[in-house]
């Protein structure tokens, strides 16, 4: 399929697919936030989902809700008007949706792409204050060396 033909539409339907574990948008010029949104609707949408990509995407928030609890990766290199507005609201709906879910163990982001975004070190310690463990971090080029531990 063609990176330009992938949209919020698409994304509605890729939201029904109960045994997706990853999803790669990259490129993916068409879809937005209202997409993204649809992806986590209701906290169901594919439900198995822990690694997103949206590098290149032309999002400027991360609208995941439950979704956000559960991503052990996020990939969002290159989505030049994402800043840390956009990580505050994503350490703030993982949040809630731990606190509305039955205390299990606590998923673990553990990679985070962050390489031609807007986000300041502001921005990262929402994320850190979220998760204190420590996790993989690239806020360069990803094919430079990524940060883990």
């Amino acid at each position: 399929m063609d990176t330009g033909s992938v949209d919020d539409a698409t994304l509605r339907v890729v939201a029904t697919c109960r045994s997706l574990t990853s999803l790669s948008l990259h490129r993916c010029v068409g879809v937005t936030e209202a997409g993204l949104a649809a992806l986590a609707e209701g906290g169901s949408g594919a439900p198995r989902l822990t690694s997103l990509c949206v590098a290149g995407a032309r999002v400027a928030a991360l609208p995941l809700g439950a979704l956000a609890a559960r991503l052990s990766r996020l990939d969002a290199t290159g989505c030049a008007q994402l800043g840390d507005d956009a990580l505050r609201g994503f350490a703030a709906a993982a949040a809630a949706a731990e606190a509305g879910a039955a205390r299990a163990a606590r998923p673990a982001l553990t990679e985070l792409l962050l390489g031609g975004t807007a986000c300041t070190n502001a921005g990262l310690h929402a994320l850190q204050v979220r998760w204190r463990r420590a996790w993989g971090l690239c806020l360069g080029d990803p094919r430079d060396t990524m940060l883990t531990t």
